[in-house]
């Protein structure tokens, strides 16, 4: 239509429209006319369907078809790929003016997309739809970045800012001419809704200058008593005491300790007590107390890669090559899709999902490896299999696997790694370093 149909009903296009997908074997599941006001004069209507191929037959059914029902005018029918998002009604009247700011630009700058609001007495659900699956990609990335809001960094404390663009730069600039750290009391004004500021300037500002500076609450296992700290050997240096074994450590030794975890990435971390025959679990309320918080969110992240790493059979990586995305393998005959950058995985050969094709044969890079190891120190742990590269340093050698102690040169194991040192003196005259030559 232009400005009037040249058909009679909205509703008798519907009708018929329908009946022709279900005399194809179409199955609908859903069939809604949005009200007026129509957009660039058409009539639009979001059919669905149980399956994606039901909704690419549909489009191929329908598209640039003139029927007689529509005053022989054109059908568009377009499959388009959705993402939605629940947001509280409160986290929602923060973000409104940057979702309105959000729309306008889709509109302009993403061609065939659709953007559709609902709104229930708890939630506001965003309907995010695009043509092109590339272009859902970067709308997602886009209005997830949208909702966790911009945030502001001072002294490892951050403050997320929602809604007017002016009023975060006068924000941001007080932030950058006062000296405060963001604490406890400063919380109200996380997540606040900003534009509610536009007149409360002065009293942000002499709240700001009035935050005094917040000390983290000490951990009840940071104490200042004299103790033998099982890292150095010495005397404790401000000690760190743990809550169910009570080893001491000084709380240098434990940092040193924790960041070497970060990069090893070798865990449970317990203690090392008795001589390395504590099994005790550190605690994580004691490691947030002595890591800085990049520090402690750098601790997590190396202790799932390691959880994932030990379950090669549970757990893949997406086959993108810039996602890490992690997920879980769907049995036969699903197709799975990546929650981050959208691709559609197979869940048989774990590569991108190619219908209507076998899986490719290939040996999974095997022979590449196996040419690689033939150039580079590599062998494999006597306990789990797993290939070890040593890089550098002496031939002691622990799987960060299945945590074996290993002699490199005889490949012999040595339970917690007792005797190892005096077996690699006695059997190979020496530990496998520099240090060698001077008879250490």
């Amino acid at each position: 239509m232009w400005n009037m149909p040249n058909y009679t009903s909205v509703d008798e296009v519907a009708t018929f429209l329908w009946c022709k997908l279900e005399s194809n074997s179409l199955e609908i599941i859903s069939f809604n006319i949005l009200t007026p006001p129509y957009r660039d004069g058409r009539v639009k209507a979001w059919v669905h369907f149980p399956t994606p191929a039901s909704a690419k037959a549909a489009c191929q059914l329908l598209h640039l078809r003139k029927p007689m029902c529509t005053g022989r005018t054109h059908i568009f029918a377009y499959h388009m790929q959705s993402l939605s998002y629940s947001i509280p009604n409160d986290k929602y009247t923060q973000m409104q003016e940057d979702i309105a700011n959000f729309h306008e630009r889709l509109r302009r700058e993403v061609q065939g997309s659709t953007f559709t609001i609902t709104f229930s007495s708890k939630s506001v659900i965003v309907w995010l739809s695009t043509i092109d699956g590339k272009d859902l990609k970067y709308l997602k990335a886009k209005f997830e970045q949208l909702c966790g809001g911009e945030v502001v960094k001072h002294k490892g404390e951050r403050l997320t800012l929602f809604g007017n663009l002016g009023l975060r730069d006068i924000v941001k600039a007080v932030g950058q001419k006062r000296s405060f750290i963001l604490g406890s009391s400063i919380s109200p004004f996380m997540h606040f809704e900003f534009p509610s500021l536009s007149q409360t300037l002065d009293f942000w500002k002499r709240e700001l200058v009035a935050v005094q500076r917040i000390q983290r609450k000490q951990h009840p296992c940071l104490q200042r008593d004299i103790a033998s700290c099982p890292v150095c050997l010495g005397e404790v240096d401000c000690l760190v005491i743990l809550s169910q074994c009570k080893h001491s450590y000084c709380r240098a030794c434990l940092i040193s300790y924790l960041q070497a975890a970060i990069d090893n990435k070798f865990f449970p971390l317990t203690c090392f007590g008795d001589e390395n025959d504590c099994t005790s679990p550190l605690p994580i309320s004691l490691t947030y107390q002595v890591l800085s918080a990049s520090e402690f969110d750098s601790l997590a992240e190396a202790a799932l890669e390691a959880y994932i790493h030990e379950r090669p059979d549970e757990f893949h990586y997406c086959p993108s090559p810039d996602c890490m995305q992690v997920y879980r393998p769907a049995p036969s005959g699903n197709t799975l899709q990546c929650p981050s950058c959208l691709l559609h995985i197979c869940p048989q050969c774990h590569v991108e999902q190619h219908d209507g094709i076998d899986c490719p044969d290939h040996d999974g890079g095997d022979h590449l490896f196996n040419e690689w190891i033939k150039t580079h120190n590599v062998k494999n742990c006597p306990s789990c299999k797993v290939p070890i590269e040593r890089a550098e340093g002496c031939n002691h050698v622990t799987c960060i696997h299945c945590r074996t102690h290993i002699c490199w040169v005889c490949m012999q194991t040595f339970p917690g790694g007792d005797g190892i040192y005096n077996h690699m003196r006695a059997e190979h005259g020496g530990i496998g370093n520099a240090f060698d030559d001077d008879g250490l």
